[in-house]
């Protein structure tokens, strides 16, 4: 069975949320998030994925709380749409954007 750690598909993968499960695609091949693993799936569920763009770095502060109010995000950032919102996640951190994307609010992971 191939797996990746988390980290390492970072640059490598597309994220798809399907049925509040997060997978990484990565040229045909799927692979559905475990912890902080992501497991081969040779028959990934059929229907609609939410896709979301490969991630991209960003600067700004660490050491957040649930409720705190960012200008940026730091770090390798990937985008997760989740229940039809636009998550941003960084360092296992999540931010929902205010203000039109110009500052983001920490909170809890939505899955």
């Amino acid at each position: 069975m191939m797996s990746y750690h988390g980290n390492a598909l970072a640059d490598l993968a597309t994220f798809a949320v399907f049925a509040g499960i997060t997978y990484a695609i990565v040229g045909d091949n799927y692979y559905r998030q475990s912890g902080d693993q992501y497991i081969y799936v040779q028959n990934p569920p059929a229907g609609n994925y939410t896709m979301v763009s490969t991630p991209t770095v960003v600067t700004g502060s660490s050491t957040l709380t649930p409720g705190t109010v960012v200008d940026v995000i730091a770090g390798v950032t990937k985008k997760v749409a989740y229940d039809g919102r636009l998550y941003y996640c960084a360092n296992g951190i999540w931010y929902l954007p205010l203000d039109g994307g110009k500052q983001f609010v920490v909170v809890n992971a939505p899955y």
